[in-house]
């Protein structure tokens, strides 16, 4: 059963150890512990996004933004249009009633 007294090891330990990256690192010079500290750290859920990641996502939104713009201007004309006609019906409905009820005058 679960004994609630053993402490679990380190999800990322064996990750870490069994890295040929973090292998080849450690038999590496005195900056080889800086490399692995930042392996780790990585390895341990940076969750940050890196400019270069934010800089593509901003342009793939401009160019949806490009995409779009010319069918929402056509969609906004289709509108007015639309609401034009509406207009000149609802005049034409008036003249009609006003001849009725003044006899075509």
């Amino acid at each position: 059963m679960n004994d609630p007294n053993k402490t679990t090891p380190c999800l990322y330990a064996s990750v870490r150890e069994k890295s040929p990256l973090t292998h080849a690192l450690r038999q590496r010079d005195g900056k080889s512990q800086h490399w692995e500290a930042h392996l780790i750290w990585r390895l341990k859920g940076s969750r940050a996004f890196t400019l270069i990641e934010l800089l593509v996502v901003i342009a793939i939104i401009a160019v949806l933004m490009a995409v779009l713009m010319p069918a929402l201007r056509a969609a906004r004309e289709l509108a007015t249009g639309s609401v034009c006609l509406n207009n000149q019906k609802s005049l034409t409905a008036a003249y009609v009633m006003y001849a009725d009820d003044n006899d075509g005058r």
